[in-house]
């Protein structure tokens, strides 16, 4: 399986599914990406089931390098956002790439990165090979 959107396409490994929410999978470069489906509310229960599947491949020595595209979500809940900006999802993700389109989700970006203070790098994107790119980045680092 491959991904496209405007990026070269990359094979999807380790690919698992939380129905109708979200899709996870990691690629050759070894960035793991967070898939949100259309018009998605996340709730904090939906994220913790998300984290859960992404916890299957966890290997302590290799902390996740995440790039979540978050181009269609509708809504997330204030109690998830927290959730991901907190120490707990933090000390599983030395950086995550927020990629963004619509404004409406832009803006919930720039609330998630300004109120919630993440404990780990992260940033927003418009375009995914640059978010693809920065994390590769900071891995090297």
């Amino acid at each position: 399986m491959y991904i496209g959107n405007g990026m070269e396409e990359r094979q999807k490994i380790n690919l698992r599914i939380v129905p109708e929410k979200a899709e996870l999978f990691s690629d050759q470069d070894q960035v793991s990406w967070i898939v949100m489906m259309p018009d998605v509310e996340l709730t904090l229960d939906d994220v913790m089931a998300i984290r859960g599947r992404g916890m299957e491949t966890y290997n302590p020595e290799k902390p996740f390098y995440v790039l979540v595209d978050m181009r269609e979500i509708a809504d997330i809940s204030d109690e998830a956002r927290a959730f991901v900006a907190g120490k707990e999802s933090a000390k599983y993700h030395a950086a995550m790439a927020l990629v963004v389109s619509s404004m409406a989700a832009r803006i919930m970006g720039n609330v998630y990165i300004r109120m919630n203070r993440p404990e780990r790098s992260t940033k927003m994107f418009n375009d995914i090979e640059a978010a693809h790119k920065w994390l590769l980045e900071i891995r090297k680092k």
